[in-house]
Formats: C-alpha cells, sequence, structure tokens
C-alpha cells in the first residue's frame, strides 16, 4: 500500500499545487470522492447534540461550510489543511461560505486538547498519506493516533476512502493494518461501521466494475477508558449498504 506515488504523501506537493492554484477559479473545484449534499444524510446525525466539529486536510473544497451552514453543530467548525497557502485562500472566502475557522495543522500532532471535538471528518486525507513511500502505513496510524485522542467519548470520526472494505482484500487489510491496529494501539472501546453502496460487494479484484469509495464511521464508544483493553478484545465492524 505504500507503492503509490510520493507526491500525494508529501507537504510540499500541496503547498506547491495550492500555492499555484491560488486566485484562479479553474484549479480549483475537486471534491474528492464526495461533496457535502451527498455526505450529509450520514454526517447530519453524527453532528446532533453534540460540540465541536473537526475537518482535517480540508483543501480548497472544504466541507466545513456545509457542516456550519446546517446550524446544528453545538460550538465550532474548524477545518484544518498542512498547506498554510491553502488556509489563507480559504479564510479569504470565509466571510461568504459560512462560519468556519481555518487553522494551519499537522494531522500527524494536531495542536488540539485532548477530546475536544464530537465529530471528526477526514475525506482522502489518509489515502494521500498512505502513498508515502516506506512510512505511508505508519504515518497514516498515527493521523488515527492523533484523531482518536482529540475526540470526545461518544463521538465518532469519519474517513471517507477509496479503500472499499467491501471488495476485495485491499480494503480489508487496510481496515485491519491501520485502522483498527491504530484504534487499538490508543485504548479505550469503539466500533466500525462502513457504508457502502448496495452495489460494491459485486466489485472485487477480478470484476470489471470498480468500487466507490466507503465512508467508515468509527465511533468511540461511551464508559470505556483510554486503556481499558482485554487482550482478546475485537472492535466491532459491520457494513451498511445505501
Amino acid at each position: 500500500m505504500d507503492d503509490g506515488c510520493e507526491d500525494y504523501g508529501s507537504a510540499s506537493y500541496w503547498e506547491s499545487r495550492y500555492t499555484s492554484n491560488s486566485g484562479s477559479d479553474s484549479g480549483r473545484g475537486h471534491s474528492w470522492y464526495f461533496t457535502y449534499p451527498e455526505l450529509s444524510p450520514l454526517l447530519v446525525p453524527l453532528m446532533e447534540g453534540g460540540g465541536d466539529v473537526l475537518e482535517i486536510g480540508c483543501g480548497d473544497m472544504p466541507l466545513g461550510p456545509g457542516i456550519a451552514g446546517e446550524g446544528i453543530v453545538r460550538g465550532k467548525v474548524i477545518c484544518t489543511d498542512i498547506s498554510k497557502s491553502v488556509i489563507e485562500e480559504m479564510k479569504k472566502e470565509s466571510g461568504t461560505i459560512g462560519e468556519v475557522e481555518y487553522v494551519v495543522d499537522d494531522a500527524t500532532s494536531m495542536i488540539f486538547e485532548d477530546g475536544s471535538f464530537h465529530l471528526i471528518v477526514d475525506k482522502g486525507t489518509l489515502d494521500a498519506l498512505l502513498s508515502t513511500p516506506k512510512s505511508g502505513i505508519t504515518i497514516s496510524r498515527k493521523v488515527i493516533g492523533e484523531m482518536s485522542r482529540c475526540l470526545k467519548v461518544g463521538g465518532s470520526i469519519v474517513i471517507v476512502s477509496h479503500l472499499n472494505a467491501a471488495a476485495g482484500d485491499e480494503g480489508m487489510e487496510w481496515v485491519q493494518d491501520v485502522v483498527v491496529e491504530a484504534l487499538m494501539e490508543f485504548g479505550g472501546r469503539w466500533r466500525i461501521k462502513c457504508h457502502i453502496s448496495e452495489n460494491d460487494f459485486d466489485c472485487g479484484e477480478e470484476s470489471e466494475i470498480s468500487p466507490g469509495p466507503a465512508v467508515y464511521v468509527i465511533t468511540r464508544l461511551r464508559g470505556s477508558g483510554r486503556f481499558e483493553q482485554a487482550s482478546e478484545y475485537k472492535i466491532p465492524f459491520d457494513f451498511v449498504e445505501h
């Protein structure tokens, strides 16, 4: 899983990309995987009754404005990216696209305190980091560990990824080797639900049909401390078809 494009996993690539696109509408408009309206049926129930919301790796097409526009978040909506250029560009637009706070931050070492957020969203950032040669898996685990640290008990992490656990071995290997491994290292009790298209089970490695992205909803269960795990503990995992 580390044998991808080196550029996608590097901060310098994104800074260069966003700097070259700055101020130009022609360089904008690529919503990775899903747009906010497509994701809102899943996200809105996770926001209700909760507190602050964080989107990591927001890029130049953030979900934050759509989240804030729902008017149901009891707290801040914060979008972060490692690229200073794209954050500055989003700040300039923030007066017209909703009440969102934009912050430069490294998802592998976040500036936020433990348990700061009720909902944390990643759309494609982990996929990009996974392409880093030799260290992609390690870096991705660090990001999930940081999201876990910053999440409140009872809150959820949403990961949108092209690695679909319903279609072929690669997606499920990613779930086990990256997601589950990081959650188990962090500790506590978790539940994972993989939201997929009803056709994704028909898309295997030998199929001519390409599966769509999957949306993983990872909930930190109430009543569990960070290191309260028995050696035989297994994180519940379920598929939800749409």
